[in-house]
């Protein structure tokens, strides 16, 4: 019986080892089968980046691709269409902005009505102040219209080859009636107690002055819908100086009419101990003085002519006497350059003579007037120079030397007594 019971005890113990036994494979079995669907599952989530990836690249690249396709029949934003858009230049015409349209100067007409409003309202340049004519001829208004993106072969000519542009007058309000809206204004709004504000000082006006006509340059061009180059005047109440020179106080500003030149008045909105005020500026507005500068690099001795000039506004630093500059091209056509200038440089007086008709080291004539009697003589000249410059110059022989005026090619005459001569 004893020897039953250990039979079937070893019996069980081997059962249980084997049952074990069966369930570590069994869970070896299953971790290998585990970590095979996860390999197959990462593998796949890699090919699908992979897709994905070479999805977007293709999309890419062909974005890119018609991208970079030519438009047909589009030139920098106008739909000009097979047929050039024809300008008819007049002969003359009238501006009473600041700035130049096409529109002042020409009829424009073309088979794409759609683009041809964005074509008339193409700025050309500065208009000329009162008083003064502009000549604009088809090659300015062509650099200009290249510059903007429409190319010469778009465009046909019909007309006048030059027009002749003035300047409209403002409708500027009596003076009178300014002075006395203001004063009630004045009035009416701010607090006019008989005091002088006690921590007014220059540089409290200077601040004040600065942010108002900040604050109507930016309205000005918010208005017109264009950058304006201005320049702006204001005189500003004492009462509200101390307030208007902290610029967060400003709240906004109305008025002001086209054309934007000449006396203005605008109305200012600001906040004063929690309260919003109103206040009237005078304001006088009018345009940069513009000059004329080289369209590139001129060498020294170029004549200067219509196609090396363009004009541009003189800029704020400049220190330079205005009357240094040229105003009027038609000066500066013809003169000689006396150096070298760069692209973009205003061109000064100094900066041009009259074209050289005497070449240094070049004998010439020279002539000495004393009353009726001309005696003349050959020179060698010691210095170049043109139409009525006074140069040096020296007789051949004796090797005088003489100051003398140059009157025409290879011609001078001496400023001297008529005994200098032997």
């Amino acid at each position: 019986m004893l020897k039953n019971l250990m039979c079937a005890s070893t019996s069980k113990n081997k059962f249980m080892k084997n049952n074990q036994s069966n369930r570590t494979n069994e869970g070896l079995a299953f971790n290998r089968l585990s970590n095979r669907w996860r390999f197959r599952l990462i593998s796949q989530l890699l090919d699908l980046r992979r897709l994905l990836f070479g999805c977007a690249v293709w999309f890419l690249m062909v974005s890119l691709t018609h991208s970079q396709q030519p438009s047909t029949g589009t030139t920098a934003g106008f739909a000009i269409g097979r047929n050039p858009i024809r300008i008819d230049l007049k002969a003359t015409s009238s501006c009473a902005s600041n700035l130049v349209r096409l529109s002042d100067l020409a009829t424009i007409s073309g088979d794409v009505p759609a683009s041809l409003g964005a074509i008339d309202a193409i700025s050309i340049g500065p208009s000329p102040a009162l008083g003064e004519i502009q000549s604009w001829t088809r090659q300015d208004i062509q650099r200009s219209l290249e510059l903007r993106g429409l190319p010469a072969e778009n465009i046909q000519w019909l007309g006048a080859s030059v027009s002749k542009l003035t300047r409209s007058v403002p409708n500027i309000r009596d003076p009178n009636s300014v002075i006395a809206a203001s004063a009630a204004s004045t009035a009416s709004t701010i607090d006019t107690k008989p005091f002088t504000p006690a921590y007014l000082t220059p540089q409290t006006t200077v601040n004040a002055k600065r942010n108002v006509v900040q604050v109507i340059l930016n309205y000005i061009q918010t208005t017109a819908n264009e950058s304006l180059p201005l320049q702006i005047e204001v005189e500003l109440p004492l009462q509200v100086q101390q307030t208007l020179s902290l610029r967060n106080n400003i709240v906004g500003v109305s008025g002001g009419h086209a054309p934007w030149a000449g006396s203005q008045q605008f109305e200012i909105l600001f906040t004063s101990n929690g309260e919003k005020r109103t206040a009237l500026v005078d304001a006088t507005i009018s345009l940069p003085p513009s000059v004329w500068a080289a369209v590139g690099p001129l060498p020294k001795g170029r004549i200067v002519s219509h196609e090396d000039l363009k004009e541009i506004v003189l800029p704020s630093s400049s220190k330079t006497p205005m009357d240094d500059y040229f105003v009027d091209r038609s000066q500066l056509i013809g003169r000689e350059l006396r150096r070298a200038i760069s692209t973009g440089q205003p061109i000064m007086r100094r900066d041009v003579g009259a074209p050289r008709i005497v070449l240094q080291n070049e004998t010439i004539e020279i002539q000495v007037v004393a009353g009726a009697i001309v005696a003349q003589t050959s020179g060698k000249a010691l210095e170049s120079g043109g139409q009525d410059d006074v140069i040096q110059v020296e007789v051949i022989g004796n090797k005088k030397k003489l100051v003398a005026r140059v009157i025409g090619p290879g011609q001078v005459e001496a400023i001297a007594a008529a005994n200098t001569l032997r």
